[in-house]
């Protein structure tokens, strides 16, 4: 008994009798005092203590078996009974009475551990068993049957035997169980299909213990074998056994037993396919002297009577036609085997295995080639080679379309000249050129005979050469499928192909296609690169290595080289008059004028925009260059007639004229480009020879321009402003900016020198707007003037500053930064700008 009071309210034990003693191992004084927890151990469930206590809360009386501890902290099993009473005076009293259940315990832990050893016999059991009732509905199935047939246990239960027995052996499982159920007799096992889950059908055998009067049975127990493994192995047994007996009697791998002295005892049938001799005759004879000189001393070394060396190797033999056929031999040491006595050998015939890799591994060096950039001729004459080779007795071609439609021969390294002419007189629309047009996406070859065909039986040149046959495939660009060429194989015999050379050919005609199709396009690159997609004359690159050859060559000639550098006078006018569009037909027709009085080994080329090159060969001076210039320009005299009406065309032309190799390139057409922006100043339409010192003015206005630049940034200018009078009376009405540079190290420089500089650079806009504010801050402090008032400033303005999209935004926040009244400010435009 335990109480608790409200002075303490701490659950405390204050009665236990001689029972409680005699079951707990505690004496009744031990306890008294102490928590009712004193029996609670490790192995006590904590939720069946809240539920006692929630229960003695609510004033229920509550029974509960326990787990509780001895004094020695032994468990034991017991069946407690709690109560609890509120007193009056506010104490708490809880009765609690124990029985000892330890005996039930030990038999129940008897019980559970026979149940768990019997479920992981079960477990472990890999058959399937099963217990079915009389009318075969499964009550009870092991855990392997998830294993064996893919379901879960309660997918089985409930379900009869027979749902899934093949359907037929359905009547036999019926007639079976019938027989079962009736007599009560064991049945002996029986192989059925059963369906898995997946669908597939299970081989098992089945057997039957009827229990139906047992009572924790209560039908009968099914043994479920899984058959699926002897068969497969009886399978791979009967097929190895099939196999073995095959390879050894008619199969295409060669066995040979031989002494310890390399005589053959015997050879299996295969003997004949693989070395051409029958098997009787093979057996006596030393196979080792068939071998090759360089693989003889090998195999000797390997099959040594007393320390035979196996493993696989690779060797070469003679047929008994003579050819080389490569072998992979395995050798096993069996001498003291009773059954063999010998030196087994099994040889496998890798010849065309072996023809197929070195034909991979020509083919990977022909496209390594092809993407190194290896010249066409030589790529196309590896691949003819490599057909010639493997293919005896063929003659390969391979010709490219050229541009007039023909197939032309560009490889052939054995095939006889006088086929070789014939197949490139051959017309685009005769024979296998037609064929190869009409049918420009086939993918196997034509086969033509030679001798049968009577658009070729008659050619004598088949004849002679005793060629039989002919074999063509298009040559298609990859991705486009365009024609591009024609592979050609002639045969001195009508043999068909194997699959290897047919793979070879189909592989060296993409080849052929890919070594061609990259040699196009990179003719195509390189006409980008160097010549000019409107005109078709060579470009800058292409001028400058010429003009190089040129002066290489006047060294060695003693003679001399001009550049003549031609600018369109006016063109923009032309073409912003007439559109991009007409401009373009205009350097068409230009171009082609051009190319008129050009002589021999000169060249015409477009340098750029409007501007064209002549590079000319062998000029002895300065004057044949003048001349050469005069021709030119003439050509351009007459109109170009353009949408039906004239357009005249005149060319400003500088000419640079060098000896030796101390010029380079780019000198020289700087030179010429110097002298033309001379022409130009002159007037247009005429040419000028560059001297020197138009050199000298040109590295002066190229410092005058750097100059200006800096100029501008350090804000050295100033302005000076000129009066503006009436001459009626002398007084000024107005005064005009005027902008001054004060050079260091120069001095005073004059508008004239730097202001077409500036317009022409475009330095003349921020020169522009710095002269305007300078002059507005200028004007907003000048005085009246006596009897005018305010005076007013005139401003010039360019060209490129009224063009600009930002004019009215500077004028006004100048005007409103410096105060000045607009009316007070006056813009100048030059009659050349207006």
């Amino acid at each position: 008994v335990s109480r608790s009071s409200p002075e303490d309210p701490a659950i405390r034990v204050c009665f236990a009798n001689s029972a409680f003693s005699a079951l707990t191992g505690f004496e009744a004084g031990e306890v008294i005092g102490e928590s009712p927890g004193i029996l609670v151990g490790p192995d006590t469930d904590l939720n069946d203590l809240r539920t006692i206590e929630t229960a003695l809360r609510e004033g229920n009386a509550v029974t509960r078996e326990l787990v509780l501890h001895r004094c020695d902290q032994q468990p034991f099993l017991a069946e407690a009974t709690y109560l609890r009473h509120e007193a009056p005076d506010g104490c708490s009293w809880y009765a609690a009475t124990f029985r000892d259940l330890s005996e039930r315990a030990d038999t129940a832990t008897r019980l559970w551990r026979s149940e768990a050893w019997a479920r992981a016999v079960v477990r472990g059991i890999s058959q399937v068993l099963a217990i079915a009732d009389v009318n075969g509905t499964m009550t009870w199935v092991s855990p392997s049957v998830t294993t064996r047939l893919g379901y879960e246990p309660d997918e089985i239960i409930g379900h009869t035997v027979f749902e899934f027995v093949d359907p037929e052996h359905h009547q036999m499982a019926l007639d079976e169980w019938t027989k079962v159920a009736r007599s009560g007799r064991q049945k002996r096992p029986t192989d059925y299909r059963i369906r898995h889950k997946d669908g597939h059908w299970v081989l098992m055998s089945v057997s039957a213990n009827p229990q139906f009067e047992h009572p924790a049975v209560g039908g009968a127990l099914l043994t479920l074998t899984d058959l699926s493994e002897r068969a497969e192995a009886e399978d791979r047994l009967r097929r190895s056994e099939q196999w073995a007996q095959a390879l050894v009697q008619g199969g295409s791998d060669l066995v040979i037993v031989t002494s310890a002295d390399g005589r053959v005892k015997y050879a299996s049938p295969a003997v004949k396919q693989i070395l051409g001799y029958e098997p009787e005759g093979f057996v006596g004879i030393d196979h080792l002297d068939l071998l090759h000189p360089e693989d003889s001393a090998l195999m000797h070394r390997v099959m040594r009577p007393n320390d035979v060396m196996e493993g696989t190797y690779e060797i070469r033999a003679q047929h008994r036609d003579g050819s080389w056929r490569v072998l992979e031999v395995a050798v096993a040491d069996l001498l003291k085997d009773p059954a063999v006595e010998g030196i087994v050998v099994n040889v496998r015939d890798v010849t065309k295995r072996h023809k197929a890799e070195q034909l991979l591994a020509e083919q990977a060096d022909l496209l390594e080639a092809i993407a190194r950039g290896a010249p066409l001729e030589i790529t196309l004459q590896k691949i003819t080679q490599m057909i010639e080779h493997t293919i005896a007795g063929t003659f390969c071609a391979i010709g490219m379309l050229d541009t007039d439609g023909a197939i032309r021969v560009r490889a052939a390294p054995s095939l006889p000249r006088q086929v070789i002419n014939l197949l490139d007189d051959l017309s685009p629309r005769s024979g296998p050129a037609q064929h190869l047009r009409e049918n420009a996406t086939a993918e196997t070859f034509t086969v033509y005979d030679l001798r049968e065909d009577a658009r070729f039986r008659d050619i004598e040149v088949f004849a002679e050469h005793d060629l039989a046959a002919c074999r063509v495939a298009p040559l298609l660009a990859p991705g486009s499928a365009e024609l591009i060429g024609a592979l050609t194989v002639f045969d001195v015999d009508r043999a068909q192909l194997d699959q290897i050379e047919l793979q070879l050919m189909n592989r060296a005609t993409n080849l052929a296609a890919i070594a061609i199709e990259r040699r196009r396009f990179e003719s195509t690159l390189e006409y980008q690169a160097l010549y000019d997609n409107l005109t078709g004359l060579p470009n800058r690159t292409l001028l400058v290595s010429r003009i190089a050859d040129s002066l290489d060559r006047t060294a060695r000639l003693h003679t001399g080289v001009a550049v003549l550098f031609l600018d369109l006078d006016r063109f923009k006018v032309i073409n912003d008059s007439l559109g991009h569009e007409r401009g373009d037909q205009l350097l068409q027709m230009v171009a082609e004028r051009l190319r008129q009085p050009l002589r021999p080994g000169d060249t015409l080329g477009r340098f750029g925009a409007d501007e064209f090159m002549v590079v000319c060969n062998r000029i002895p001076n300065e004057g044949a260059g003048a001349a050469a210039a005069d021709r030119f320009g003439a050509v351009l005299n007459e109109p170009f007639e353009l949408d039906g009406g004239d357009v005249f065309v005149t060319a400003s032309i500088g000419i640079a004229y060098a000896e030796g190799k101390d010029v380079s390139p780019e000198s020289l057409i700087r030179k010429a480009d110097v002298a033309m922006y001379r022409a130009k100043d002159q007037g247009r339409n005429q040419h000028v020879v560059f001297q020197e010192k138009l050199d000298n003015v040109k590295v002066e206005q190229l410092a005058l321009e750097q100059a200006l630049r800096t100029a501008i940034e350090r804000c050295e200018f100033e302005l000076h402003f000129q009066p503006v009078v009436e001459l009626s009376d002398g007084s000024m009405t107005h005064a005009e900016a005027l902008v001054r540079w004060h050079r260091p190290g120069h001095g005073m420089v004059m508008p004239g020198l730097f202001i077409p500089l500036a317009e022409e650079t475009g330095l003349i806009v921020p020169l522009g707007w710095w002269v305007l504010e300078e002059a507005c801050r200028r004007l907003a402090v000048w005085p009246e003037v006596p009897g005018k008032g305010h005076i007013e400033i005139a401003v010039n303005l360019s060209a490129r500053q009224l063009a600009s999209p930002e004019l009215l935004e500077v004028v006004g926040s100048v005007l409103q930064r410096t105060e000045v009244e607009p009316h007070r400010l006056c813009f100048e435009i030059t009659e050349s700008d207006l």
